[in-house]
């Protein structure tokens, strides 16, 4: 025999090996399948719930709630049409609650990272603000007082950081432009970003990285869309990822912080697409090729794929794609 012999304990040892990676690629796939299966779910949910009226939904971190915004009948305040956001249970057969429950427009759902509160904004004092609430519309609290700020006017669009310490915003400032602004959670030590940043354009849809310490956001200096902007939260580090050519909604991070996806618009194409870009900069990469555009709207949790709705206007479909743009996957359709 040629060669050298292998011992009966290093084959042993080779076969635990293998078998231990043929079980985390299993595990692997069952995660994959159990994220792609909850997410149809959710939107099943939301579907039959809503009857194809809602505006927007928003996800608690674990999947298990959703915010939406629904437009009502019943009146309106100050001008504004009801809106409201209500809570969906995903693992209960019960009727969405009614959180917000109140004639203002109220709307930008933003859940906190353990799934017990919601920030959003409201217009049920004379200016929009954030508030707070619990999942379940009591313990409301507003958080921005515009009348104590002389340089906040209406707030908009919160978002929570993954730690839970502070919320982002968008507000505009003195009535000429808008600026992002963050606070602790409760609250407190409200501060301009753009203005310590140096910035006086019209930034918005803040979005904070997954370690808490960045924040991307959208900012409009002239006709052709928005650029994708990144800063650290003392307001250092500001820089461009992207000139222009971006379209709300804000952009995503993927789990380990390294990239973003958002939705572009090449030379004013009027369905814009899925692309992406690592955060440390180089060339956009597009992701989608839906004839009628593509809403990113989840990383998975490993940063492999990227979760998009597309459609026409009777139903949206659920499609995953690799983060690389391969492996298009027709997931569940609802109704709009």
């Amino acid at each position: 025999m040629c060669g050298k012999s292998i011992s009966l304990e290093k084959v042993i040892s080779i076969l635990v090996v293998l078998s231990s990676l043929i079980l985390l690629d299993a595990t692997a796939t069952f995660a994959s399948d159990q994220w792609e299966q909850s997410l149809c779910s959710g939107f099943q949910a939301i579907s039959k719930a809503f009857s194809g009226n809602w505006g927007l939904d928003v996800w608690s971190l674990d999947r298990s709630k959703i915010a939406v915004v629904t437009y009502l009948s019943t009146g309106e305040h100050n001008g504004y049409t009801n809106k409201e956001i209500f809570v969906l249970n995903v693992q209960s057969n019960a009727a969405p609650v009614n959180a917000s429950a109140h004639l203002a427009p109220d709307e930008n759902p933003a859940w906190s990272p353990d799934g017990r509160r919601i920030a959003f904004s409201s217009a049920r004092n004379s200016t929009n603000e954030i508030f707070v609430m619990d999942s379940d519309g009591r313990n409301l609290v507003n958080l921005t007082h515009a009348d104590k700020h002389s340089s906040m006017d209406n707030a908009y669009n919160p978002a929570w950081s993954p730690d839970g310490s502070r919320i982002a915003f968008e507000s505009t400032v003195e009535g000429s432009h808008i600026a992002i602004f963050i606070m602790k959670a409760d609250g407190q030590d409200v501060k301009n970003l753009s203005k310590a940043a140096g910035r006086n354009w019209t930034d918005m849809a803040p979005t904070w990285s997954p370690n808490s310490d960045r924040i991307a956001f959208l900012s409009q200096s002239g006709p052709n869309g928005f650029g994708l902007w990144v800063v650290n939260t003392d307001g250092s580090g500001l820089h461009c990822l992207v000139k222009e050519g971006l379209r709300r909604p804000r952009p995503l991070w993927s789990p380990d912080g390294k990239r973003m996806v958002f939705i572009y618009s090449i030379d004013g194409q009027d369905f814009p697409q899925i692309f992406s870009i690592n955060v440390d900069g180089g060339r956009v990469k597009q992701l989608t090729k839906e004839s009628n555009g593509a809403n990113p709207r989840f990383w998975s949790p490993d940063g492999k794929k990227i979760a998009y709705l597309a459609g026409d206007e009777s139903y949206w479909v659920l499609y995953t794609v690799d983060a690389d743009g391969n492996n298009r996957t027709s997931l569940c359709s609802v109704k709009r």
